[in-house]
């Protein structure tokens, strides 16, 4: 059993990971990264061979990724074959792979035939054979005044010369710890080695005068004769594979001067590696999708946290995606009611759902389901019910199927698109879907009551939100399997690309109204939870001197009160930012105004309750404060039922209405937030 992982930008790039040992990976030669964000440290990995599992600490600051959730500085993660890690978010990508050890690629110890090119690793053991023995004889001698407890300490030295050799590091291995751990791993599999017990043991004995005191087996007077000697081991090609920084913290600024000027003076092309190289660095067939082959040989399923991945027997990759919900679009109850009674309550939907998937399976499409439930993340649906059920289907509908399954309410589940991504960016192997050829057919579509006579109400707009999220031409299952026309519908009433416009922050009712005073005042906000209050709170008036005030923080309205009142005291202005929905939570902030003679004024966020909804649900699929709390709509309910619109007479000095203006840096996340979360 080996477990490796694969980059997903580069199949032939591969890490091994061996069992039950602690692990440490980030920035630097072996994983290729040169990011400053990924920390050297980045994360800790151990694999479990007997679970087929490994285990993901975060030790770096910034966080790292799974799949589409973050992982921040002391999470850990268990991640099983096919899941995908990324060293920074939506960076650095790779997926893991257990197999049997007959079926994996070749440790680099065999590579001299198959491998890409030549880099450092390979000169440095060229260079380190051209050294004398008596160099490395000479360096491991005793320290003067030392005496030698060893009878034929002597020749135990001699007879350790190649092995020592053998243990030197490379510059990757002294960058990067974990590659001495691949290179005992290599070792200790190598089919021309014949290492009895006893052998070991005398191994053992031998190396313990001097390995447990020095670096990889080697003394730190021989590893400087090498480090003046690193120059010539570096050429253009291999820049692009080293951390420099590494290099530097190993061998000092001198070491890379001297590079670069070697670097000026010879180039050295890169090995191309054959065909069956790269068909032997391939991901084990038959089990998931992968650039090199991309044909599923048995039902296949794989669990990444909240999401599962069916892929059925003799699955291809292709351009073109024929997509479908799953109830509702592909099948419903037998039972005729809402929810299955159990795994086999259901049957296909309409009687030519059959021919009609066949049709696009010979027509080339690749035939996907994107499904929510819910109920499998919850425990009110059985698993494996579930899966057999999909096979069941798959045997029922007579094509290959792929399925994604989202378990629970997060970036997977539509209207969002993590379902979407991961079939691209995991599940379809070196194919890129076009867009503008696939389509997706879904009953949660908008359309109203009598929508056709007798019909009930779409109980949700997802799959068509889901659809224009992707930009998927989209259809209801009676217009694609009946051939019916259109049928009216409603879009959500929050439509986030209505804010792409741009809108002022103060509304057009208090245009004419100033932002901030000059003299000491209290202001008091107003709003929906998550719509806008703090962000504009620090924005416009922390970073102006202003207190901050938060029930969240503080805990209650009176400790809130309490820090009025003190910072009033101290001279300094205040921002009250709680929800303040009605005039008896304004009140008490009025009051201190009053007694300590200075204005207040009421700042209203008109941000919709649907807004703020869509607001919230960003924040869930966004924040990345470890302290973070989901707030749940009985607050948005509880705020809306309580909620009395402010009046000057209960004691204002002026009531400011604010817009809700979203602005952002990171193109992705504008991506996100304009899209439908609903």
């Amino acid at each position: 059993m080996e477990c490796r992982l694969y980059s997903c930008s580069n199949n032939e790039h591969q890490i091994f990971i061996p069992d039950r040992k602690k692990f440490i990976l980030g920035r630097g030669p072996l994983t290729k990264i040169k990011e400053k964000k990924c920390s050297r440290k980045q994360v800790e990995i151990t694999a479990d061979y007997d679970s087929k599992e490994i285990e993901v600490k975060q030790i770096g600051r910034n966080p790292s990724g799974i799949g589409s959730s973050l992982l921040k500085q002391g999470d850990v993660h268990l991640l099983g074959p096919g899941s995908v890690f990324s060293f920074l978010p939506g960076k650095h990508s790779f997926i893991v792979q257990f197999f049997d050890s007959n079926n994996s690629p070749s440790h680099e110890s065999n590579s001299k035939k198959n491998s890409s090119c030549k880099g450092i690793k390979d000169k440095f053991q060229t260079l380190k054979r051209t050294l004398s023995k008596e160099l490395l004889i000479n360096a491991m001698k005793p320290s003067p005044g030392k005496s030698d407890t060893s009878a034929d300490s002597a020749t135990t030295i001699t007879g350790d010369v190649d092995e020592s050799l053998d243990n030197l590091e490379s510059p990757a291995e002294a960058a990067d710890p974990s590659l001495q751990t691949m290179n005992l791993e290599k070792e200790s599999e190598s089919p021309n080695r014949d290492v009895t017990k006893g052998s070991n043991e005398k191994k053992r004995k031998r190396g313990s005068t001097y390995k447990d005191k020095n670096i990889g087996g080697v003394p730190s007077k021989l590893r400087k004769s090498l480090s003046g000697k690193l120059i010539s081991c570096v050429s253009s090609e291999d820049k692009e594979k080293v951390d420099f920084e590494d290099l530097r913290e190993e061998f000092g600024d001198a070491i890379i001067q001297e590079i670069e000027k070697e670097q000026e003076l010879s180039e050295e092309s890169s090995v191309c590696s054959s065909s069956k190289e790269k068909q032997h660095n391939s991901f084990p067939s038959g089990k998931v999708e992968s650039e090199q082959s991309c044909k599923v040989k048995e039902n296949t399923w794989i669990s990444k946290d909240s999401l599962m991945i069916f892929s059925g027997k003799n699955l291809k990759c292709k351009e073109k995606i024929a997509s479908f919900d799953l109830d509702g679009t592909i099948i419903c109850t037998k039972s005729g009611k809402v929810f299955p009674t159990n795994a086999d309550d259901w049957k296909l939907l309409f009687g030519n759902i059959k021919s009609k998937l066949k049709q696009l399976h010979d027509s080339d499409f690749k035939v996907v389901i994107f499904t929510n439930q819910k109920g499998l993340g919850n425990y009110q649906v059985s698993v494996e019910g579930f899966k057999q059920k999909i096979e069941k289907i798959q045997e029922a509908v007579g094509v290959p199927l792929q399925c994604f399954v989202a378990k629970g309410d997060d970036q997977f589940r539509k209207p969002v698109t993590g379902m979407w991504l991961e079939l691209c960016t995991n599940y379809n192997g070196s194919e890129q879907i076009d867009v503008a050829k696939s389509f997706y057919v879904g009953d949660a579509a908008g359309r109203p009551a009598n929508w056709t006579k007798g019909r009930k109400k779409d109980f949700s707009c997802a799959d068509r939100c889901f659809a224009a999220n992707v930009g998927l031409t989209f259809h209801t299952p009676e217009e694609f399997f009946l051939n019916w026309g259109k049928s009216p519908f409603s879009w959500p009433v929050f439509t986030p690309s209505s804010l792409k416009k741009a809108i002022s922050l103060l509304h057009a009712d208090s245009a004419n109204s100033e932002l901030r005073k000059k003299t000491q005042e209290i202001i008091v906000m107003v709003g929906f939870p998550a719509c806008g209050k703090s962000t504009i709170s620090r924005k416009h008036f922390v970073l102006h001197g202003y207190e901050h005030v938060n029930q969240d923080t503080l805990g209650t309205w009176q400790k809130c009160v309490a820090a009025c009142k003190l910072a009033i005291s101290q001279g300094k202005s205040v921002v009250i930012d709680n929800t303040n929905p009605n005039r008896k939570t304004r009140q008490r902030y009025i009051e201190v105004a009053k007694s300590e003679k200075i204005p207040a004024r009421c700042f209203w966020m008109t941000t919709s309750h649907e807004n703020s909804l869509h607001n919230n649900k960003f924040r869930d699929l966004t924040n990345t404060n470890k302290d973070y709390k989901h707030v749940g709509r009985i607050a948005f309910n509880i705020y809306k039922s309580s909620f009395e619109e402010p009046q000057l007479d209960e004691g204002f000095e002026d009531i400011v209405k604010l817009n809700f203006a979203p602005c952002f840096d990171d193109v992705e996340m504008e991506k996100l937030y304009f899209s439908y979360l609903l």
